[in-house]
């Protein structure tokens, strides 16, 4: 009897503090060892979704471009405002009912329009054509694609003549972006100075890119720079790291 009792007591003894700070300690060194390889397969996800809707909306860049006669819009007037690719291409059309050349029905892009930015980026849901993937100029109407087959139409209107395109598979059309001032996603991409909105190496310091021949992947700053003088892009001369220093191309 008596010793079922002592089993019976020590089967209800509690935790020493020590045994429990041991345990706590324990759990803290888990968490601590987990959790970078945690947050990479986040960061790695949401890259792979970046890239994925790069891919969606360039497929309804281009299918534009082949009814356009080879024309790539990049910017649009709609009475005295500047509409960048977003507007130009998205399906929104309850948006901009009055302006024939905007949402040309190409990109499915539902209420918050994310198809058109990247999951690592900032968003700003109500202005959402504005603040999407960037394009070489366009939004603005700062050129960074060489002369030869870049057209300006009536001052603002900008396109890019893609049966000019010398390597298609060289020039972007779509890549991750952000301005300086309001860390968002930018729907231009400038980069002529170190301030300015440009191209942004948020994934891994590298940039989700897509071009005018229908790829896309992720490039360093180093590739981005070599693609852009191998096509003698003038004056596009600055990006971002992720940390939001300026990156030299």
């Amino acid at each position: 009897m008596k010793n079922m009792n002592r089993t019976f007591s020590w089967k209800h003894q509690k935790f020493t503090l020590i045994e429990l700070l041991v345990v706590i300690a324990v759990i803290a060194i888990l968490a601590g060892m987990l959790l970078p390889a945690l947050n990479k397969a986040r960061d790695r996800a949401r890259s792979i979704s970046c890239l994925a809707r790069q891919r969606q909306c360039t497929t309804g860049i281009l299918l534009y471009m082949d009814d356009f006669n080879g024309m790539i819009a990049l910017q649009l007037m709609a009475n005295t405002s500047q509409m960048g690719w977003g507007a130009i291409y998205s399906d929104a059309r309850s948006t901009w009912p009055t302006y024939p050349q905007l949402a040309q029905g190409y990109i499915a892009v539902g209420k918050t329009a994310e198809i058109t930015r990247c999951p690592s980026a900032g968003f700003n849901i109500t202005n959402w054509a504005l603040y999407s993937f960037g394009t070489p100029g366009g939004y603005g109407g700062v050129q960074i694609v060489p002369t030869a087959y870049w057209l300006s139409i009536a001052g603002p209107n900008c396109f890019i003549n893609a049966k000019k395109v010398a390597m298609p598979e060289r020039q972007f059309i779509l890549s991750d972006s952000i301005s300086s001032d309001g860390k968002l996603q930018s729907v231009g991409i400038w980069g002529t100075t170190s301030t300015q909105q440009s191209v942004h190496f948020r994934h891994n310091k590298r940039a989700n890119t897509a071009f005018i021949d229908g790829h896309a992947e992720a490039i360093s700053d180093k590739q981005f720079a070599a693609n852009n003088d191998a096509v003698g892009a003038p004056n596009f001369a600055y990006g971002f790291a992720d940390d939001m220093t300026s990156v030299a191309l």
